[in-house]
């Protein structure tokens, strides 16, 4: 599964314990895409959503991964987004039994905040970045088409190799027994 094709925003540091040595504002960005499923028990689920953001992310040398979460419900994820405008707060771990992972989406100001969530806590951290309230229905865009393609991901993922019929099975599994 190609996960190059994410989909970007700019976001900026908020609050946290980044470090902050940079002459230069260090540039984020918020990435949605369709990626497989890195929960082992769970393979059933097929390709995920993956929220995650970025540091230097146009810099591939220097980029860094900074936080992420998995959302298999990509409705959720956008449902967050516009309920974190409302002034509500949504918590992702992932997966939910003995998450790894954890995001909390929330609002301020009219903005989306990210923040790191402690997966064994379900405490946030001090990490927290920002979406401008202009960049959300951009967000919004891009987690449409990154709906799509996980619907496409999962399509490719549940197929048996027959385009007219799928038997539910992950690709390879359907003779098992």
């Amino acid at each position: 599964m190609d996960t190059t094709a994410q989909h970007r925003l700019r976001a900026h540091l908020v609050s946290g314990s980044i470090e902050r040595t940079e002459a230069q504002p260090v540039p984020y960005s918020v990435d949605v895409a369709a990626a497989p499923n890195p929960d082992i028990s769970t393979p059933e689920l097929g390709p995920v959503m993956q929220l995650r953001v970025v540091q230097w992310p146009e810099d591939p040398e220097r980029e860094r991964e900074v936080m992420k979460s998995f959302v298999p419900n990509a409705s959720a994820l956008r449902q967050a987004v516009i309920g974190a405008q409302g002034g509500q707060v949504y918590d992702f771990l992932y997966p939910e039994e003995a998450p790894n992972w954890g995001i909390r989406i929330e609002g301020a100001d009219g903005a989306v905040m990210l923040r790191r969530l402690d997966p064994s806590s379900r405490i946030a951290a001090d990490d927290a970045f920002a979406l401008e309230a202009a960049d959300v229905p951009a967000l919004l865009i891009h987690l449409q088409t990154a709906r799509r393609e996980l619907r496409e991901a999962r399509s490719e993922f549940f197929s048996d190799g027959d385009s007219e019929t799928s038997d539910g099975q992950p690709t390879g599994e359907s003779n098992l027994r």
